[in-house]
């Protein structure tokens, strides 16, 4: 069973996510005794966690501001998009 600490250890060591997953499943104890459905759970629960992705998406006024609202929406006075628009649409920004 590999503990925090190893797995740590393991991304440090230039491991990507699937490569710490599969270590993860050859130390498991349990694993091989679970159902088939369990081990897909298990396994998108540890994809979760230990793989890391993003999408990029075009840097628009509408995408820029979802992203604020939704993180740190202090910053843009709680302005919602559609509050957004109208200021966007009388100054006519392109």
């Amino acid at each position: 069973r590999l503990g925090a600490s190893e797995i740590e250890e393991l991304k440090q060591s230039g491991r990507d996510g699937k490569q710490v997953i599969q270590a993860l499943i050859e130390n498991s104890e349990t694993f091989r005794n679970k159902t088939e459905f369990s081990q897909a759970k298990w396994i998108r629960r540890k994809k979760a966690k230990h793989v890391h992705s993003f999408r990029a998406v075009a840097c628009t006024s509408y995408s820029l501001c979802c992203a604020y609202l939704s993180k740190e929406a202090h910053r843009i006075s709680y302005m919602r998009e559609d509050s957004l628009a109208r200021p966007l649409t009388l100054s006519n920004v392109q």
